[in-house]
């Protein structure tokens, strides 16, 4: 099964051809399979994975939020005429250049309206726009505040929402608490790593190599990785992703 995907941005289309079980990441970064210049992308901004009968839509906790159809999504699928938005740059399935079995296969077997109730009730979880609020406190209120309008909407139509990573670091105080002292002791292993070569280095050599290793942990830990070590090993990751 293959999937082509037409991407249009400034009136400029381009292409790219998904195989299945491939993985696309779409950003702005020069690693990404799909490279945008569309400014208001971040980095790695979301991805899309063609399983089996069905392409799989997942931002990855982008700035500006990836949308489907119109709607703010974390994670869904894709279907055969819908419309992906990332800032100015849209991406869809050009069905024309697949086959006639193959666009079946990512049709959604419903009318419009089934559509829209599949993609709020099934797919929208509204932790990346509280992950986002907090990141990024400078955005605009007003965009906040239809960020709100937008949750509670899927909380009137009983939408599962996630609570935010830090929503519930603030409710396990201890447990919170717990994880920030594992990665401030991780921080301070790494620093000390070079002291083990103490016999073959110059002094000034290991302290160098220590403040390298203390930030390049704490980078990855911190700003990198979606979850820090001390809430991989406290629990906290866990019972977000089981949410």
């Amino acid at each position: 099964m293959k999937v082509t995907l037409k991407i249009r941005f400034n009136k400029v289309f381009t292409e790219h051809e998904l195989t299945l079980n491939s993985k696309a990441v779409v950003g702005r970064s020069r690693q990404s399979h799909i490279k945008l210049e569309d400014t208001k992308a971040s980095s790695s901004h979301c991805q899309l994975t063609l399983r089996g009968n069905s392409l799989e839509l997942i931002d990855l906790d982008s700035k500006n939020g990836t949308y489907l159809n119109g709607i703010l999504i974390e994670q869904t699928e894709v279907f055969a005429g819908d419309e992906i938005r990332i800032g100015d740059t849209l991406i869809s399935i050009d069905d024309k250049k697949m086959t006639t079995q193959d666009v079946e296969r990512l049709s959604f077997l419903g009318s419009a309206k089934e559509r829209m109730d599949y993609v709020l009730k099934a797919d929208f979880t509204g932790a990346r726009i509280q992950n986002q609020k907090n990141k990024h406190p400078e955005n605009d209120p007003s965009q906040m505040a239809s960020h709100a309008q937008e949750i509670a909407l899927r909380k009137k139509i009983k939408s599962k929402i996630k609570i935010s990573k830090q929503e519930i670091r603030k409710r396990r105080k201890i447990t919170s608490l717990t994880a920030s002292l594992i990665d401030l002791l991780s921080m301070l292993i790494a620093a000390i790593i070079p002291l083990f070569f103490v016999a073959t280095l110059k002094i000034e050599l290991i302290g160098i190599m220590s403040v390298i290793l203390a930030l390049t942990f704490g980078f990855y830990n911190f700003k990198k990785a979606k979850f820090t070590l001390g809430e991989t090993l406290t629990g906290i990751k866990k019972q977000y992703l089981n949410q």
